[in-house]
């Protein structure tokens, strides 16, 4: 298989260059941008969700205290000959229980998100690594190999071949050399072997 490519056109490396810089910052944005986007997961539900289940938890503890004080109430009330009844009062309690046990649950919840998604992430941590030392070490070295390879390009077409008003094709070989193809053995020059020979004059014949 042969390992030379024909190169016609400077811009092609200016181009590509561009094209591979434009891919390795757009790798780089997209892995800073996952990583502020977990943060503020791991946030939301480490501080944010955990916290107002925890202040409900309370909340709701409180509303639950006051539906049992108003049943307890209501049987003192009872207890004294009053005949009113408390099935109200027994309603709001556990309605309130409920709602308490709710909140809890929704607490359990989070927390048992927030162990899920950290493990998760744990997982993604070593691939992300991985691509982004590969981004930040392979990028510009590469960038700075297709430099070099377009100013040696530049460096051969800026060397006109003897006798024509372009340079000729090049070919661009493995290991980032550019290969002028070989220059033809000028012709030896021809010289005419046409001059004529005088022939010494004769004597005159009586």
């Amino acid at each position: 298989m042969d390992s030379q490519a024909r190169v016609g056109s400077i811009e092609v490396f200016d181009e590509f260059r561009a094209a591979y810089a434009k891919f390795g910052q757009a790798g780089r944005n997209a892995l800073i941008a996952v990583d502020l986007e977990i943060r503020r997961m791991l946030d939301w539900l480490e501080k944010d969700q955990v916290a107002y289940w925890k202040a409900e938890i309370r909340r709701r503890e409180e509303k639950l205290n006051e539906a049992k004080t108003a049943l307890h109430r209501k049987r003192i009330t009872a207890a004294f000959g009053n005949m009113a009844s408390d099935s109200e009062e027994i309603l709001m309690v556990r309605r309130a229980q409920a709602k308490l046990e709710q909140a809890e649950a929704k607490l359990k919840e989070v927390k048992q998100w927030y162990l899920t998604l950290e493990h998760e992430v744990n997982e993604y941590r070593g691939p992300s690594q991985q691509l982004g030392n590969a981004l930040d070490a392979g990028v510009p070295r590469a960038l700075s190999a297709l430099t070099r390879m377009a100013e040696a390009v530049e460096a051969y077409l800026a060397v006109a071949t003897p006798g024509a008003s372009t340079p000729s094709p090049f070919t661009f070989a493995a290991g980032n050399s550019a290969v002028p193809p070989p220059t033809p053995s000028a012709a030896a020059p021809t010289t005419s072997a046409n001059s004529a020979t005088a022939a010494p004059a004769g004597e005159a014949k009586p």
